[in-house]
């Protein structure tokens, strides 16, 4: 379900919509926590996927790898 959500996002035409960015907001706080989302991100830049994803983060692996970050 969550990578369905991802999809939609990724292959979304209308990356300017507000209701766009709210949704993506939301959805990431949700899977991080709202103190980790208010502490821990300073930018969030959505755009359409292009390319191999070698280098991309799965959203839902995305607490995971803050959690690490801020460790090191």
């Amino acid at each position: 379900m969550q990578n369905d959500f991802i999809n939609q996002v990724a292959n979304s035409s209308d990356i300017d919509n507000p209701r766009l960015r709210e949704a993506v907001y939301v959805h990431i706080e949700h899977l991080i926590g709202e103190k980790s989302f208010a502490n821990d991100i300073a930018f969030i830049e959505i755009g359409q996927l292009e390319g191999d994803d070698e280098n991309q983060i799965e959203l839902y692996n995305l607490k995971s790898y803050i959690d690490i970050e801020m460790k090191s």
